[in-house]
């Protein structure tokens, strides 16, 4: 009799079990199906800056530039017909509404950007911009103002996004600091900012405190003047702004000129990029600057360098009258400026620097 119970209770489970495989074997292929479907239709995981990367590709350039990328031809004159008719892409949504366009082909499409050598040296530059954070306004700067703290100089290069050198100058301090340098980093400062143009956008070097290379007391103390140095300039270049009425604001007129114009590059970004290093040592700038450098009359045996700037007769002279100790110390202004002016405005990321 309990046996007889017991198979009953098993039966009667192997049933109810069963039914309900049954069922789910009805429903969960269903709800996959339904919600891949509205997936596929309605959602592109990828991120903001994946985003608005596409959308800028595909809302500026031409057909023969959506064609360097893994998209059908077909397809490609798609992309340029639709954003002709309807306007602007506003999301990555927008083009599986392009007939025969599958999230398939999109996929393919958007991770060829994605893995872009040009892609990867924009991430890379937004990386070594340690300050501000935010995209970099491009419409707005039409001039750039590198500033170098060396050795003994402080070198200011002004360009303009045309690839012109406006002003190329230095002021000298002294290299061991006093008793009362700060001070004299001071007014020092006070007279730069009085001597340096206005620029739309200001950029200096943000140097790693680098313990193996410091060796001395005396090396630290200037690291430390230098630095402080920098912070002081930044100060009293913000107040410029401020005065001046170039600031920019924001909506409720707060005045946010330092978050907005004012940026700090790597050092280590300007030097890789114009192989300027010899294993850990940073070799002399001079060979690369001239191979940068062309008059304004453009009267060159040799094609302009893609990431080239001209410069006038007079500039160049009263460049080439300094000696070379001097001028090593010039060339980091006018390279943190060219880094920021052809990466960050002009946005040259598919040429070699050098």
């Amino acid at each position: 009799m309990i046996l007889v119970q017991k198979l009953d209770m098993v039966r009667q489970y192997t049933s109810c079990n069963l039914f309900v495989k049954q069922i789910r074997s009805v429903l969960y292929p269903y709800s996959r199906l339904m919600y891949s479907n509205r997936r596929t239709k309605k959602e592109l995981d990828y991120n903001c800056a994946h985003n608005n990367y596409v959308l800028k590709i595909l809302n500026d350039k031409r057909i023969d530039y959506f064609k360097r990328y893994k998209i059908p031809e077909s397809h490609a004159n798609k992309l340029h017909l639709h954003r002709e008719k309807y306007g602007s892409y506003k999301s990555l949504e927008d083009i599986l509404e392009i007939q025969d366009m599958t999230k398939e082909i999109l996929d393919a499409f958007i991770h060829s950007i994605i893995n872009d050598k040009q892609y990867k040296n924009l991430q890379s530059f937004r990386r070594s911009i340690i300050f501000p954070s935010a995209d970099i306004p491009r419409e707005q700067i039409s001039t750039v103002l590198g500033i170098y703290v060396g050795t003994n100089i402080v070198s200011w290069a002004l360009l303009e996004s045309k690839e012109n050198i406006l002003e190329w100058k230095y002021e000298n301090f002294l290299e061991v600091p006093k008793s009362d340098y700060t001070f004299e980093l001071f007014n020092l400062a006070w007279k730069l900012m009085l001597k340096i143009p206005m620029a739309d956008a200001y950029v200096m070097d943000e140097t790693n405190f680098n313990y193996t290379l410091l060796k001395s007391v005396k090396q630290v103390k200037v690291f430390l003047q230098r630095e402080k140095l920098k912070a002081m300039i930044l100060a009293f270049l913000s107040q410029k702004n401020l005065l001046q009425g170039t600031s920019m604001t924001n909506e409720d007129n707060e005045i946010s000129s330092l978050t907005k114009n004012i940026y700090l590059l790597k050092y280590e970004k300007v030097v890789k990029l114009f192989n300027l290093h010899i294993g850990y040592e940073v070799i002399s700038s001079g060979r690369v600057i001239n191979k940068l450098l062309y008059k304004e009359d453009c009267i060159n045996d040799e094609e302009k360098h893609p990431v080239g700037v001209y410069i006038q007769k007079d500039i160049m002279h009263s460049y080439n009258n300094e000696i070379n100790y001097i001028k090593d110390q010039m060339n980091w202004s006018l390279l943190i400026a060219l880094t920021f002016l052809q990466l960050g405005v002009l946005e040259k990321y598919g040429y070699e620097f050098v």
